[in-house]
């Protein structure tokens, strides 16, 4: 019997069994960018969620922060109980609040973010295929590189990924900015 492309890649498809997949996470940047907050968020077995990540469809991430405390950016006083007012010009700089004591409560995953750098960056999705685990990373845009490998690191590190998964994916985005990489292990 003769299958097409994709009746050979459904029935292949039908064969594996979703396990878990983690969202590799930029969650909140710093007021002058340069620095940002990382978070992984563990898919358990919600496969549509994981469908619309994939497509592209559903990558933002919203955090949710309980501030504090907000610092004003002129006196680096506590803001409730300085003289600067958000927004305004002093001396040529710009009156910023500046969070301070954050706890970080979670975070959620939407089509559109408030802020757009605040993206699932990768994407690794764990499945069973006839006693192996099948290893798929989905590497979307990232701001820097070494963000990617250090999410791959991490994987290895908290032992989701074996160190020779984490070679190869490291190999693979040496050479490609992002993509898709399987990784069988038996």
């Amino acid at each position: 019997m003769n299958l097409s492309r994709k009746q050979r890649r459904a029935r292949a498809k039908d064969k594996r069994k979703f396990l878990v997949a983690y969202a590799f996470t930029t969650v909140m940047f710093a007021s002058d960018s340069a620095g940002y907050i990382s978070a992984i968020g563990k898919i358990g077995t919600y496969e549509p969620l994981l469908d619309r990540m994939i497509s592209g469809q559903t990558r933002g991430v919203s955090p949710d922060v309980l501030i504090r405390e907000w610092e004003c950016s002129i006196c680096h006083k506590n803001y409730e109980k300085c003289p600067h007012e958000e927004g305004t010009l002093y001396n040529g700089i710009s009156c910023q609040l500046i969070a301070k004591n954050i706890k970080f409560m979670g975070t959620s995953f939407v089509d559109e973010p408030k802020d757009p750098r605040c993206r699932v960056n990768d994407l690794l999705v764990i499945w069973e295929v006839g006693g192996a685990k099948l290893f798929e990373w989905y590497g979307f845009e990232v701001y820097t590189e070494n963000l990617r490998f250090k999410n791959i690191e991490y994987a290895r590190s908290q032992k989701l990924i074996s160190q020779k998964a984490a070679f190869t994916l490291s190999e693979f985005f040496s050479v490609h900015l992002f993509g898709k990489v399987v990784f069988i292990e038996k």
